[in-house]
């Protein structure tokens, strides 16, 4: 419900909406109260915004650097009013050769200067958006990655989570053979299968809600743990999707946290368990996004290009 507040910042930056308030209050609350003579007023908002133009520039909060771009641009305007009120308060138009028109001219382009880069830079964002509406999976590619090792994958996760993650959703990993994922670029679609008979949905979640709203209509099964974590012939492989096992291929989503599902064995006694690994009854780190919630997403778009990466077998 909150998303909003930090949905745009970078991952580390999500607290960022707490500071830009309090900004603001500073310069809408706190100044105008400060003084009673207006020239200091502008003076020390003048100050301020030098501070916020500074502060802004080198933390760039944002994920997208055009929103970067404006959000500084801002500062700089901001900047050149509580100037342009500092000339009035001081008298300063005739020393700069100035006039009332002048200033306001000058004032009123560095506004729409802003005002239309915004327009524009959003015009370009929905044209961008609009290409991908077929489909996401058109828009993805195949990366060789035989020769990475588990560091390089872990590096490579990490990097993607940084820069492309909010903290509302989740890096996850759909495995898959070579030949599924070419069909799965032909196709424009991601398969969805039943869950696994060895496989339900965890005690933790309301079943008989689940079932009532999303049905027996499967979905596709997913994992927290990326290609660094799961080796060829772990068993928990076998049991997300019948070609999960190859694990040739995996395909990085990024998904809403709240629209996956936790999974666990469904016989509380079974036990995977061979020489190199051996999991509990909670298989923590699966996942199961319902067919429902796949098909509204790709109807609304909101599902976040993915990335294919073709894995050693051996």
């Amino acid at each position: 419900m909150i998303r909003f507040l930090f949905d745009d910042y970078k991952l580390n930056r999500w607290y960022f909406e707490v500071i830009d308030i309090y900004r603001r209050i500073a310069f809408t609350g706190v100044l105008p109260l400060l003084f009673r003579d207006n020239s200091l007023v502008a003076y020390s908002g003048w100050i301020l915004a030098f501070i916020s133009v500074v502060f802004f520039r080198e933390e760039l909060p944002y994920r997208v650097g055009f929103i970067n771009f404006v959000v500084v641009c801002c500062q700089y305007v901001i900047m050149l009013v509580f100037i342009g009120a500092l000339i009035l308060e001081t008298d300063s138009l005739e020393t700069l050769n100035m006039n009332d028109f002048t200033l306001g001219v000058v004032l009123l382009l560095s506004n729409m200067f802003v005002f239309l880069s915004a327009i524009l830079g959003g015009w370009f964002r929905y044209l961008e958006d609009s290409r991908g509406i077929v489909s996401f999976v058109r828009h993805v590619k195949i990366e060789w990655a035989p020769d990475f090792s588990k560091t390089k994958f872990e590096t490579t996760m990490q990097a993607v989570r940084e820069r492309n993650v909010s903290p509302s959703h989740v890096l996850v990993f759909y495995y898959t053979s070579l030949a599924e994922a070419k069909h799965m670029l032909k196709d424009g679609a991601i398969p969805t299968t039943s869950l696994n008979p060895k496989l339900q949905i965890k005690q933790n979640v309301d079943c008989e809600l689940y079932h009532h709203t999303y049905g027996d209509r499967g979905g596709i099964v997913v994992s927290t743990d990326g290609p660094q974590h799961l080796d060829l012939g772990d068993p928990s492989l076998d049991l997300m999707n019948p070609l999960s096992a190859t694990r040739e291929v995996v395909l990085c989503l990024v998904l809403p946290r709240n629209q996956l599902f936790p999974l666990e064995m469904a016989d509380a006694n079974e036990m995977i368990d061979d020489d190199h690994h051996k999991t509990s009854r909670v298989i923590r780190h699966l996942r199961i996004l319902p067919t429902e919630i796949l098909e509204s997403m790709l109807n609304v778009h909101q599902l976040h290009h993915g990335h294919f990466v073709s894995m050693p077998t051996k």
